[in-house]
């Protein structure tokens, strides 16, 4: 028998991430649990906003900025460290995955910030609609079996 191994997995949310003319991005500004692979895509979206606080002149925008992009890592952080805890929700909430993936892929896609880019209004798969159509308005077919997947 093998013992498990791993990392601690923890998340840090700092009081401020600026003072005067500094400012802390990417995983200097906090860190979500490591299990959500959000970090690039975190790093990414706060460089941005902080570009434009910037050029607004006003860190604090990129304060509140920061607080509202980290918030949705950290709900998913903790929901698959909860399901990590309990195997018996875990079990039943991937059985529900995997009867149901058009809910899986809603979840995925507002995990990813592209909830906007599904198209909700086809049920006829079976699995609540949730097709991807990607970059453009036009929706896949039902028949088409290409995974969901953002680009």
């Amino acid at each position: 028998m093998t013992a498990e191994r791993g990392a601690v997995s923890s998340t840090r949310t700092l009081k401020a991430v600026y003072r005067d003319r500094v400012a802390l991005i990417g995983d200097a500004s906090g860190s979500v649990d490591a299990i959500t692979g959000e970090g690039l895509y975190l790093a990414f979206r706060q460089a941005a906003a902080l570009a434009e606080a910037i050029e607004r002149g006003d860190l604090a925008e990129y304060q509140r900025k920061h607080r509202q992009i980290a918030r949705g890592p950290e709900r998913m952080a903790r929901l698959l460290l909860t399901l990590g805890d309990h195997a018996p929700v875990r079990r039943a909430v991937m059985h529900v995955m995997a009867s149901y993936p058009g809910i899986f892929a809603k979840i995925l896609a507002l995990h990813v910030g592209a909830f906007h880019e599904i198209n909700h209004s086809d049920l006829s798969d079976g699995d609540h609609g949730a097709v991807w159509t990607g970059d453009s308005a036009r929706a896949r077919s039902s028949s088409d079996t290409r995974p969901v997947h953002t680009q």
